[in-house]
């Protein structure tokens, strides 16, 4: 019995250091302008995580880079993923009021800052007001 517990500890361990390899190294693309690298390398972390932490960071993390790619509704898409897991989550919230990102109809989120508006294609976009 000992020995599948440290076999079943040692397995969550290295799952655990490849996701956050990955995540480190799309990260790094990221912050170097490789956005369509780091999205696929999000994408990877993805198929890797393994609990709700890590699935906040991949979400959140795809959301950004497919509004960089000008995949506004892939980026709406994310968002409604990290809302349904993380309805609470602060970085969400302040993401959608930052940028015009278009999100499914069921995200409420209007402020002094921000206004609602319907696109053509019937979809809901919040975007920034000046």
């Amino acid at each position: 019995m000992k020995k599948i517990c440290i076999i079943v500890l040692l397995c969550s361990s290295l799952a655990m250091a490849s996701f956050n390899s990955t995540t480190y190294e799309a990260d790094s693309l990221n912050d170097r302008g490789y956005i369509q690298q780091a999205y696929n390398k999000y994408k990877k972390a993805y198929a890797q995580a393994s609990n709700k932490e890590e699935l906040v960071k991949t979400f959140a993390a795809l959301a950004v880079t497919s509004e960089k790619l000008g995949r506004r509704y892939d980026a709406g898409s994310y968002a409604d993923r990290l809302r349904t897991i993380d309805p609470q989550n602060r970085w969400m919230k302040r993401y959608i009021r930052k940028d015009s990102v278009e999100v499914p109809h069921n995200i409420r989120l209007i402020d002094g800052e921000t206004h609602l508006s319907q696109m053509r294609s019937g979809d809901m976009a919040y975007k920034k007001c000046f």
